[in-house]
């Protein structure tokens, strides 16, 4: 009996170590587009923030483009400059 390439898949999405990536790629997915959102609702280009955050063009697309979830300090820095605040939460597992 062949196993297709889709019966592998949905087996695999259900593992907990499938489920646990996929809640933490969710999570910063989540983070990028509401960095890039309020970005854009201040009206600001990412060379203003990384002017205003001293630092390069491509290190804010990075930031708002990379699967690498960036420091506390930075995100801090990127919602002072956003003229917002950023709230880190546990939530607990349903």
């Amino acid at each position: 009996m062949t196993i297709s390439t889709d019966q592998v898949f949905n087996e695999a999405k259900q593992s907990p170590e499938y489920l646990a990536e996929f809640a933490q790629q969710r999570t910063w997915y989540e983070l990028q587009r509401s960095i890039t959102q309020a970005r854009k609702n201040k009206g600001m280009t990412q060379s203003d923030i990384a002017e205003a955050m001293h630092t390069t063009k491509s290190a804010i697309s990075r930031l708002e483009n990379s699967e690498r979830f960036p420091n506390l300090k930075t995100l801090n820095k990127m919602a002072e400059v956003l003229g917002c605040h950023l709230e880190v939460k546990l939530v607990p597992n349903r």
